[in-house]
């Protein structure tokens, strides 16, 4: 489960933090720019060793000044508030 805090930038560009709670603790990564990825690939902005997690498992998008979030062909799918996001 985690928590995404969002704050105002120009135009697309944001900063967030991101707070993710794990079986192996908190981990909390300051974000920015316009999108970043999710997964367990060392390599996604915001890494999440977890074995429910695709190593590419989401893109997050800043449009507009509005949040979208696309799977990227998870195994267990991306959920928000119980919904599973195509």
């Amino acid at each position: 489960m985690g928590v995404l805090k969002l704050f105002e930038g120009t135009g697309d560009l944001f900063c967030a933090i991101a707070t993710l709670k794990t079986s192996e603790g908190v981990i909390q990564k300051v974000v920015d720019g316009t999108a970043f990825s999710v997964g367990r690939a060392p390599d996604c902005v915001l890494s999440i060793p977890e074995v429910g997690i695709s190593r590419l498992h989401m893109l997050v998008t800043i449009k507009r000044g509005e949040i979208y979030i696309t799977d990227q062909g998870s195994s267990n799918g991306t959920y928000l508030h119980g919904e599973r996001i195509e």
